[in-house]
């Protein structure tokens, strides 16, 4: 089973990022969007869309390389420390 932080699984499941086409008189631009979680109420999430701005795109990418490092700190730590070989 993987095992991430609570709070950064948090963080991280509760943004996506969609490309979408939008068609204007024959022409098709690509948007980037951002979701993120506006409301969590019971029957499901209320997402918020916002453009993708460069800002946004460099904060998600330092945020997933955070994820990521956090993921192989607990996965290091998780292994059985090395033995030692008498000789």
């Amino acid at each position: 089973m993987k095992t991430m932080n609570p709070i950064l699984e948090h963080e991280f499941l509760h943004h996506r990022y969609r490309r979408e086409m939008s068609g204007f008189v024959g022409a098709f631009w690509g948007t980037r969007v951002l979701e993120i979680v506006k409301r969590n109420n019971s029957p499901g999430l209320l997402w918020k869309r916002i453009k993708l701005t460069t800002t946004r795109k460099a904060n998600a990418k330092k945020r997933l390389r955070r994820v990521w490092q956090n993921e192989a700190v607990l996965r290091a730590c998780a292994e059985p420390p090395p033995t030692k070989t008498s000789k």
